[in-house]
């Protein structure tokens, strides 16, 4: 660490990984952060730039990341992905991104506006594994090149429900704490 930062040296490899009892066992949760990205993927094998990676033994956890050459976010959840165009995501702009499932429900919600809602299944999350800042290929944790974030990410949060209007404003703007890469590509 370094003034308060995680300073990832190897995006071909670092990632952060956090306990899985945080997302393990839950029906309704938020996962929310603000991303600010460096630089996108943009050729390779499903060029992604992800946030989260969570799984369990069969890869049917959460995945959601940034395909730049979709313009789309894609949210991924017990097998289900959902992708949602995004007009234009810029280097070093910062986007407040809130992910929410409430009972059969699941929301998107970026910079403060839900820009999508969808139904989704209710099986409690069965997750092993938790990592930040790269997409895990396989249920031992292999990792693609291509497929982590470059950037800064900020105010990661998880929480065992739906979050309300007034919380997710207040998450989009009060800044906390910056985790940042600050080193070239993946």
């Amino acid at each position: 660490t370094n003034d308060e930062r995680l300073i990832l040296n190897d995006n071909n490899k670092d990632n952060v990984t956090l306990p899985a009892e945080v997302l393990n066992g839950v029906t309704d949760f938020t996962i929310s952060f603000k991303v600010a990205f460096k630089s996108f993927h943009l050729a390779g094998d499903n060029p992604t730039n992800t946030v989260v990676s969570a799984w369990g033994s069969a890869l049917d956890g959460i995945w959601i990341d940034y395909n730049k050459s979709l313009n789309a976010w894609r949210f991924t959840i017990n097998g289900e992905t959902v992708s949602v165009t995004w007009p234009v995501v810029v280097e070093s702009n910062t986007y407040c991104l809130f992910f929410s499932r409430t009972e059969d429900s699941a929301k998107i919600i970026l910079d403060a506006e839900n820009i999508f809602t969808f139904p989704i299944n209710t099986t409690p999350l069965s997750i092993s594994n938790l990592v930040i800042g790269h997409h895990a290929s396989c249920t031992d944790g292999c990792f693609q090149v291509k497929q982590c974030m470059n950037g800064k990410l900020e105010n990661l949060a998880f929480w065992n429900r739906g979050l309300n209007a007034d919380e997710i404003d207040l998450g989009c703007h009060i800044p906390i704490a910056w985790f940042s890469s600050q080193t070239t590509p993946c």
